[in-house]
């Protein structure tokens, strides 16, 4: 019986990003290489109403689409970054080297790239939005802890309405947009600025 290469086993057929299992590995290779802090965040990137678009132009189109929207969350990730597909029409990014607190912009870019992109299937042109929950790796914490923690901010962004990312601080999912609104009158060159990325 033949097998399928070891590199396939850890891609994503359709977009061609790691898979989850590539994912958890990633994960957890993060999470052991400091028994202090480890400077890892991990994003989950879900766009929003879907279904309508598997509904509208077909399982295809869905595809066509979510080939797209690969594309343009892999032209913002840094090459210290793992992009893959988690699931469905999920994408998961983990941010190395990065503390949840300079990964909030970096969410921020991306759920605006994905807003302001437009998406198509053929001739007709769409406008798409995406729900970002962050979380960052904490000491000996298993994969699973993390994947649960970001989950939550992710149904958090969902229950908000959508194209907003939210994070888990530790304790409860708060959401991205009031650190910048509290950051506002900040001077120039803050860590949270959009222009360091």
């Amino acid at each position: 019986m033949a097998t399928n290469p070891p590199a396939l086993k850890l891609a994503d057929l359709l977009t061609s990003l790691p898979n989850r299992r590539a994912l958890v590995a990633e994960l957890q290779r993060a999470a052991t290489q400091s028994t202090q802090t480890p400077k890892a965040t991990l994003i989950f990137i879900d766009l929003d109403s879907f279904a309508h678009v598997n509904g509208e132009y077909g399982h295809q189109g869905g595809d066509m689409i979510l080939r797209q929207a690969a594309a343009e969350i892999k032209k913002l990730a840094r090459t210290r970054d793992m992009i893959a597909r988690y699931s469905g029409d999920t994408f998961a990014l983990l941010l190395n080297q990065t503390t949840l607190h300079d990964a909030l912009p970096f969410a921020e870019r991306i759920r605006k790239q994905l807003q302001d992109t437009q998406f198509s299937h053929g001739t007709n042109p769409l406008r798409l939005t995406a729900s970002l929950g962050i979380a960052q790796l904490r000491p000996e914490e298993m994969m699973a802890a993390t994947a649960d923690r970001v989950e939550l901010a992710l149904q958090a962004a969902k229950d908000a309405g959508g194209n907003v990312c939210y994070r888990h601080d530790g304790e409860m999912c708060v959401p991205v947009s009031s650190v910048f609104q509290a950051k506002a009158a900040e001077a120039t060159g803050d860590s949270l600025s959009l222009a360091a990325y």
